[in-house]
């Protein structure tokens, strides 16, 4: 209790000390513009152009021929450099979310009187050590309707290590619970699954980025795989809008409305979406019984910025699916008709202040309500259940960045959450049900227990407190390092915490061409939000003379190392080549309730997976208008008991 009190004490102070206004642009453009000898030149002018820009941006270097381009978001740029008898550079490149791209312009002596401008495309970031893919609005745009239907169906279409089960979860590196989706900066722990909740509809999202590995301080909760995503704006648009309709078999229809525009100073992005499935949930059998589900979507941003200096942006969203729990053939023959109700109602609000030329800060305050309803079958043959769980996680993220020179970007940040859940469930096994605490013994020897009828009711709260701080220090001309320490105190049914540090480095071989990168990060990960409770108290509650000892899920501990090889080819793909290998202490795992769907977070004492992955990516052929993009991925993945 004192805990929660410290927690909801800090919070409080913390609040007071934001204004009231407060969106999202931690991106950034760092460089220095330099001749063939590597001298700087100052005073010459950078032009920075994108679509994402209402209008261009130029500024001019320092003294030092260093510049930087501050809040920008995450996408497709080029900057120009010019200086009078020297040849104009222009660079092409891709910003990924929350990146800070550091360049260098070489520029050359015009040995003529005609303007000359030489152009490039960046297509890899030498001073990234991590394991990542950066899609755009063009790669979502393309996708089919089926790929775009949820968040994991579309995580799974470009990252290599995203394997999609039979379950509809997504598995990363071996890890069931591992997707963390970050929206404009803010994480929440719930799971983005039909079962749990409706997650973020992925037509919103202007951009976003997958890590695998390599993660920076910055980064907690889940660390198979972070979607850092950004979400589109009103600025992005000029008073348009769209209608889209598509019907597939399985009665997989679906609509969809946006609109979207902007003012001088305010811009607003709506968005609603509506469908249905006969294949919702995917079903346990080949042939689908009792499988039909429809959900909506809305989505709601708008956008001020009063000052140059300063944004602000809210975000709503809010989602609702209904839908049938599939069957076996047994189940129904028995006339089984589970239901589940599921709602998800998400606030955002965020504050940007370009403090100076090199510093920024980005605080957000939100709130994630997230609710599901089991309704009992109505026969009376079937296991009955009845289920209702509230989560309400509200919190406050504040990260400051201060870039010095070309040399030092630093960045420090600090969060706190507060969870509140409220759990009940209703079980009736009809006949007795036998769970056996004696696997891989004969059926002779195995011994087992029924679970009984029970009435559990559970009311929680608690909170995670997370400080970070990283560096990302380029050393040399090719040797980039990016070095962070993060703590978290979690304390919610248990209390632990953990000092973790991330060193990610990569080396550049062949300037343009060929890169190394080498990643050692230690995580703390928080169990899974979504029936906790239930599970803490599973064998107390409907076992008590079982001579069971029940333990709570606990936080996980991990370690990862990474280590891999970027190549861009002659013709302009790059080849991305990793091998990575992680244990865990306290893995995560869904275990599934007496064949009701009704899934709870379970903890093995320990695990480990390793594997290999292997991605080629191939820009755009003009000729042909034709680009594509190649992932493999082999991995092996072991959990040990006791559960």
């Amino acid at each position: 209790m004192l805990k929660h009190n410290l927690m909801l004490g800090l919070l409080a102070f913390f609040l007071s000390l934001i204004p009231s206004v407060f969106a999202y642009g931690q991106q950034s453009i760092i460089g220095v513009v330099k001749d063939k000898t590597s001298t700087p030149i100052a005073g010459a002018t950078l032009k920075l152009e994108s679509p994402l820009l209402t209008n261009s941006q130029e500024m001019a270097s320092n003294n030092d021929g260093g510049f930087v381009f501050l809040n920008l978001a995450p996408g497709n740029y080029q900057i120009t450099a010019s200086v009078p008898d020297y040849q104009n550079k222009s660079l092409q490149l891709t910003l990924a979310t929350r990146s800070n791209l550091v360049i260098e312009l070489k520029l050359e002596i015009s040995s003529t009187l005609d303007v000359v401008e030489v152009k490039d495309r960046l297509l890899v970031d030498e001073t990234e050590s991590t394991s990542l893919s950066v899609a755009n609005p063009d790669f979502i745009n393309v996708l089919p309707l089926a790929r775009k239907n949820n968040l994991p169906d579309l995580i799974s279409a470009i990252s290599p290590n995203a394997v999609s089960s039979h379950d509809n979860f997504v598995h990363f590196r071996g890890n069931e619970l591992s997707l963390n989706t970050s929206v404009n900066g803010v994480s929440f722990i719930d799971n983005p699954h039909q079962y749990f909740a409706g997650g973020i509809p992925p037509d919103v999202i202007q951009s976003f980025t997958v890590l695998s590995g390599g993660f920076a301080a910055e980064y907690g909760n889940r660390f198979g795989g972070v979607v850092d995503a950004v979400t589109r704006s009103g600025f992005d648009g000029n008073n348009q809008g769209s209608i889209s309709f598509g019907a597939g078999n399985f009665l997989r229809n679906n609509a969809s409305i946006e609109y979207g525009g902007h003012t001088k100073k305010f811009g607003y992005f709506l968005y609603g979406a509506a469908s249905q499935s006969q294949r919702f949930i995917n079903p346990p059998e080949e042939k689908e019984f009792n499988s039909f589900g429809k959900g909506l979507r809305t989505f709601a941003q708008f956008d001020y910025k009063p000052g140059f200096s300063n944004t602000i942006r809210l975000l709503l969203i809010n989602s609702g699916s209904n839908f049938e729990i599939p069957n076996t053939l047994e189940d129904e023959i028995n006339g089984r008709d589970l239901f589940q109700r599921s709602r998800e109602q998400t606030a955002i609000l965020t504050y940007e202040r370009k403090i100076s030329a090199n510093s920024l800060l980005v605080t957000s305050l939100y709130e994630r309500l997230a609710s599901s309803r089991l309704i009992p079958t109505s026969d009376t043959v079937s296991i009955q259940a009845l289920g209702l769980r509230n989560t309400i996680t509200t919190g406050l993220r504040s990260d400051y960045t201060h870039i010095f020179g070309t040399r030092h970007t630093l960045k420090t940040g600090l969060e706190l959450t507060l969870y509140r859940l409220r759990e009940d469930f209703f079980f009736d096994p009809r006949n007795p049900i036998i769970i056996d605490n004696n696997a891989g013994k004969n059926e002779e020897e195995s011994e087992g227990f029924p679970i009984p009828s029970f009435n559990f009711r559970g009311r929680e709260t608690g909170g995670n407190l997370a400080f970070y701080v990283q560096d990302k220090v380029k050393l040399s001309g090719r040797f980039t390092a990016n070095l962070g320490l993060r703590y978290d105190q979690y304390s919610l049914v248990t209390s632990e915490n953990q000092l973790s540090p991330r060193i990610n480095l990569s080396y550049v071989i062949k300037p343009q061409s060929t890169s190394v990168f080498f990643s050692y990060n230690r995580f703390f990960a928080p169990p899974p939000i979504e029936n906790l409770l239930l599970s803490s108290q599973l064998f107390q509650t409907a076992l008590p003379d079982s001579g069971i000892t029940s333990f709570p899920p606990r936080p996980s501990k991990s370690n990862l190392f990474e280590l891999g090889v970027t190549q861009v080819l002659k013709s302009k793909q790059v080849l991305k080549l990793s091998l990575f290998y992680r244990n865990d202490k306290q893995s995560f795992e869904l275990t599934e309730f007496a064949n009701v769907r009704y899934f709870l977070p379970s903890t093995f004492v320990r695990g480990r997976a390793y594997g290999v992955e292997l991605s080629l990516q191939v820009p755009e052929i003009p000729r042909l208008g034709i680009s594509a993009y190649f992932n493999y991925a082999a991995q092996r993945a072991f959990q040990f008991g006791n559960i």
